[in-house]
């Protein structure tokens, strides 16, 4: 049976600002984009049995050998190079120039998804894993899309273990690159910094791929090699239906190209990463997180498998799904399922040096299922669903919203140690006016651990929501439990009773009365 908070919701709050924050998608749809397949006549044919050398010309009968001499050949929009199945051994393939919008440039497996995949292996002299520290001008980028609407299709692009990222969208400076598409590729072996990079660039896809098996560990010691790295100056990103997994970093990695990054006290949104979308993808295995937002602005989180993020070395030691840190803002967390991790979502500071400028929030987690969220005893803080140790930005533009971070609509199950964890490691922390609502804990130990002296004491809007001095600003309400222990709550360090913390301590206070 479930005990059931009624008093105090307003649901107009639990809607305001998820709407406000949400990233914006790319201005055209990838389905599009994949419609403008060019013509037969204008495939550039590449084959492992053809040759560069005249009397072969890029036609079917008379393919070139290699994919850099077949790009050499594009004279304008709407053309593709069309690649035979087999192995080509190459890097260093820049884009040399733009497709348009009705017209992009095509590089295609000719035969993947009905045949075998072409592979383009990472060779060219960069032999051995990047070291530490990179050498100038590592790692080598096997494809650069440096042109605006391009659009790699179905192939395997195999580091093979040595310093070469295999894509980069865009360049750190220059002109931005627009529209760039990376659709059902095979993406691993790659021993930098990043398997795909993508920085300076607008209205990015990367769909529908597997991304794994990017690890760097030079002299036996793991360093971050991201699957995907979301970088400075790049809008408007959906990253969508992909598998990932296996990387000595994150899955993905959403931040400023130096962190931690100070904000231009004049326009604190520069250059930083925007408009991010990761939806319907499958994470798991990584050595860190499947997800770390640093320094960034509207980031949507939707409807993605995160599991099996549980530290066991030597293997890996990623214990949390989800972590948000630095100056991350505008995060928007929705119908995600996380089970089998240690922690699912930490928001936290890491203890940054003080910088007026630098601020988390607003941030929202709704309908997500977490499940199955276990202490191990490699790592301490583990067995916790959602740990908030720092939101203080209430402001979207130059809108204020009532609350820096929005829990509700949530389901835990079988969390060992504690749901919802809000300044509960006594860490100097802020969080500014948090709202629990409408969460359903279910078989949990610890439904709540509230820190109070962490939360800020303000509280605008409806007065009869208003936090109670001992909470601090806290409005929890509406909130459903079942299978209760019987003291499944903790404030100030002690375990108390649903009773203890139903207690009101005046007339304006309201937490699951």
């Amino acid at each position: 049976m479930f005990v059931t908070s009624s008093a105090c919701r307003s649901d107009a709050i639990l809607t305001s600002t998820a709407n406000l924050i949400r990233a914006q998608p790319p201005s055209r749809d990838v389905v599009d984009l994949l419609s403008t397949v060019p013509g037969d006549d204008d495939w550039i044919h590449v084959s492992e049995e053809g040759s560069d050398e005249y009397p072969n010309n890029g036609t079917v009968k008379f393919p070139y050998k290699t994919i850099r001499f077949a790009m050499s050949k594009l004279q304008g929009p709407g053309q593709g190079l069309l690649i035979a199945p087999g192995t080509y051994a190459e890097s260093g393939l820049i884009t040399p120039i733009s497709g348009t919008a009705d017209k992009p440039i095509w590089i295609k497996g000719l035969e993947y998804p009905a045949g075998p995949r072409t592979t383009i292996l990472g060779s060219g002299g960069q032999q051995g894993p990047c070291p530490n520290p990179l050498g100038e001008g590592q790692p080598v980028n096997i494809f650069t899309i440096n042109q605006s609407y391009w659009i790699l299709d179905g192939l395997e692009i195999d580091a093979n273990s040595e310093c070469y990222r295999p894509i980069s969208i865009g360049v750190p400076t220059g002109a931005v690159t627009a529209f760039a598409v990376v659709n059902n590729l095979d993406v691993h072996g790659a021993t930098g910094p990043q398997a795909v990079r993508v920085t300076n660039a607008h209205d990015v896809f990367i769909v529908g791929s597997k991304i794994h098996d990017n690890w760097w560990a030079p002299a036996g010691q793991e360093k971050d090699c991201h699957g995907i790295n979301v970088l400075q100056d790049s809008d408007r990103v959906l990253i969508r239906q992909n598998c990932l997994r296996g990387h000595s970093g994150d899955s993905i990695q959403v931040a400023h190209s130096s962190e931690p990054h100070n904000p231009d006290p004049v326009n604190p949104d520069k250059g930083l990463p925007r408009n991010i979308t990761i939806d319907s993808n499958d994470f798991t295995g990584d050595f860190e997180n499947a997800i770390d937002l640093k320094s960034c602005r509207n980031v949507t989180i939707l409807s993605n498998q995160l599991h099996d993020y549980l530290p066991s070395p030597p293997q890996k030691v990623g214990t949390s799904a989800i972590v948000i840190h630095y100056d991350a803002r505008g995060v928007l967390i929705e119908n995600n399922e996380l089970r089998k991790c240690g922690r699912a979502v930490s928001i936290e500071d890491l203890g940054l040096p003080a910088n007026p400028e630098r601020r988390m929030g607003p941030i929202v987690l709704k309908n997500n299922e977490l499940s199955e969220i276990q202490v191990t005893s490699t790592v301490p803080g583990t067995g916790s669903g959602i740990t908030v140790n720092q939101v203080a930005g209430i402001k979207v533009g130059d809108q204020d919203v009532l609350h820096a971070v929005e829990i509700y609509d949530n389901m835990f199950t079988n969390i060992d140690r504690v749901a919802i964890e809000i300044g509960g490691n006594g860490a100097p922390t802020r969080v500014v006016r948090p709202l629990v609502a409408n969460n359903v804990f279910n078989a949990t130990k610890i439904c709540m651990n509230i820190n109070p002296a962490a939360i800020s004491e303000r509280e605008v809007g409806d007065p009869a929501c208003q936090g109670n001095p001992l909470r601090s600003g806290l409005t929890s309400n509406h909130n459903q439990f079942k299978q209760l222990q019987s003291k499944p709550f903790r404030r100030l360090g002690e375990q108390i009773s649903l009773a203890q913390w139903q207690v009101c301590y005046d007339s304006n206070s309201c937490v699951d009365p």
